[in-house]
């Protein structure tokens, strides 16, 4: 036999072989002598020999593989090493197979076989931005979907319920603990305002539990010579903790949930009893709409530290609808807010104004107006009032 023979590192037989010829086995047509197997003398067919890349490493024939970043392929054939460009598509990666070989891999977000990648249509599944719940709508994006969510729902999927309808969600829902001025958003339409829209009032948090949406209070004539449209938008200086949240926003707040109404009263020394702070809420409380003047809605009595006068205001038949609010320009029968110094009230104009008016002039207790005067002031059960804040 040659001393040249076929081999899978050369499968071409060198007729010129200047070793002669020696004594030996040899393989039969289209096989070669496995050169990759020195410890026995093998004859394979040609298209299983191994070959060596271009960095010196083997490789078993027929074999395919991925380098430099998955951008060459490779195949030893016929015990020759070749290669070509490969392109990974836009929407893949070079990762590794099971058996830690490089191999193109589709991007997160996306299906295929690492040269086809498809986006996944996150949005064709109810389930993501909670769309059957109605919590949000889904935007499909390359390998991915944005959630748009409605109302008060957050979060990457809308699953997370952050409301701002007031001081109490504030304190509950956002962890807000202390007194101050805050932004809420109203999820009504309220002053020719769209829902959601900013608002700011004045929250305290540190008193009765937390969460408390102040709706008036004031130390002076604020609350005088305003017009019906003036209070049913609000006014005031928060900062200052001044000011009337506005009727509009008052119906829409107390028609959300069940809302009561905390009335923190300060009663002035007289009759050698000396000064004393009390409370009183009202556990049930609900402004009605412009169409009815926005009337009170008051089914039980108030109960706190209050005991002089027990409940000041509501004094009419509870089971009924309570008196409107009345203006010096709008629905003053009987001309009570004239008679309260132009200030705008739920005046009950069947008891002779009735017992309370809330939104009075303040006076202090140490410079009070004459007596002859003083029940045209703040009023509460038929009585001056040296000071409340109402929530």
């Amino acid at each position: 036999m040659t001393s040249c023979p076929a081999t899978c590192a050369n499968a071409t037989l060198d007729p010129f072989c200047e070793y002669g010829c020696s004594e030996g086995c040899e393989c039969d047509d289209g096989y070669v002598l496995d050169n990759n197997n020195l410890d026995q003398v093998t004859c394979v067919p040609v298209e299983q020999c191994g070959c060596v890349d271009g960095n010196g490493n083997s490789h078993p024939g027929n074999q395919t593989w991925l380098s430099n970043n998955c951008t060459v392929w490779n195949i030893c054939s016929n015990g020759t090493w070749y290669s070509k460009p490969n392109f990974c598509s836009l929407y893949a990666y070079c990762g590794v197979d099971d058996n830690f070989m490089p191999v193109c891999v589709c991007d997160p977000g996306f299906f295929g076989d690492g040269y086809n990648c498809t986006s996944i249509d996150y949005c064709a599944d109810n389930s993501t931005c909670h769309q059957a719940e109605g919590h949000g709508t889904c935007t499909d994006t390359p390998g991915n979907y944005t959630c748009n969510c409605t109302g008060f729902w957050d979060g990457r999927d809308c699953e997370l319920y952050q409301p701002r309808r007031h001081c109490a969600d504030l304190y509950v829902y956002h962890g807000y603990k202390t007194d101050g001025v805050y932004t809420i958003n109203p999820p009504f339409e309220f002053a020719g305002r769209p829902a959601y829209s900013n608002v700011s009032v004045y929250c305290t948090m540190t008193q009765n539990d937390g969460g408390w949406t102040l709706m008036s209070h004031d130390t002076g004539s604020l609350m005088a010579n305003k017009t019906h449209t003036d209070y049913i938008n609000g006014f005031g200086t928060w900062e200052d903790v001044i000011g009337w949240l506005g009727l509009d926003i008052i119906h829409g707040l107390t028609n959300l949930h069940n809302t009561s109404l905390r009335l923190d009263l300060v009663h002035c020394a007289s009759n050698g009893v000396p000064e004393a702070s009390t409370d009183c809420t009202y556990k049930f409380f609900t402004v009605q709409d412009k169409t009815t003047n926005y009337s009170v809605i008051i089914p039980q009595v108030c109960n706190g530290t209050e005991k002089e006068y027990y409940d000041g205001w509501a004094r009419w038949n509870l089971t009924e609808p309570g008196p409107g609010f009345a203006t010096y320009d709008d629905d003053d029968k009987g001309s009570c807010s004239s008679h309260f110094r132009n200030t705008g009230w739920w005046f009950d104009t069947s008891n002779r104004c009735g017992s309370a008016n809330l939104n009075g002039i303040r006076f202090t207790c140490n410079n009070m107006p004459p007596v002859a005067d003083q029940q045209t002031y703040l009023f509460w059960g038929g009585s001056p009032l040296g000071q409340v804040r109402y929530f």
